[in-house]
């Protein structure tokens, strides 16, 4: 059991905790100075810049101990690349399909994979800003274009984007 004793630090005392800092390394909260450990009650705690970690010790019986490990999210990491939203997406599949365009080039371009395109597609077959076209002969799609309804789209899109830059 971790315990804490007066004028020591809690890594000094918890032989778990002492463990758990080599694993981790040198670690910095978010201010830039030391994380904060602590040992309450056989609670012991690790304080890391995007992670709170509380492990107990329970002893069973002699010699047995069982450690339950508790893990909490406090900020997500910062992202390096913002993620593009659904309608950035589906503009850009209309952009790329208004000379008219197959899957595999839809897929390509839009950087989506084939689930993604597949969705895309009926959510914007749907929606009558895509349209599919096909050789007369055959019912398979031949390539996608943008309807009239999906040019005006972009252009709204487009528009949307010049006043929010």
């Amino acid at each position: 059991m971790c315990k804490r004793i007066r004028n020591q630090p809690p890594l000094a005392v918890c032989p778990l905790l002492s463990f758990l800092r080599l694993l981790s390394g040198t670690r910095r909260s978010q201010t830039g100075s030391p994380a904060k450990n602590a040992c309450v009650k056989g609670v012991c705690t690790l304080n890391f810049k995007y992670v709170d970690i509380a492990i107990r010790n329970i002893p069973l019986k002699e010699g047995v101990d069982v450690f339950l490990v508790r893990v909490k999210e406090r900020l997500s990491p910062p992202r390096l690349v913002q993620m593009r939203s659904q309608i950035d997406i589906m503009a850009n599949i209309l952009s790329e399909a208004v000379k008219g365009a197959k899957k595999t080039r839809i897929m390509y371009r839009c950087n989506l994979s084939h689930r993604q395109l597949q969705r895309y597609l009926k959510l914007l077959s749907g929606m009558e800003l895509l349209k599919s076209v096909s050789k007369e002969e055959s019912d398979e799609t031949d390539y996608f274009k943008t309807s009239a309804k999906g040019r005006a789209f972009l252009n709204a899109y487009r528009r949307l984007r010049a006043l929010m830059a």
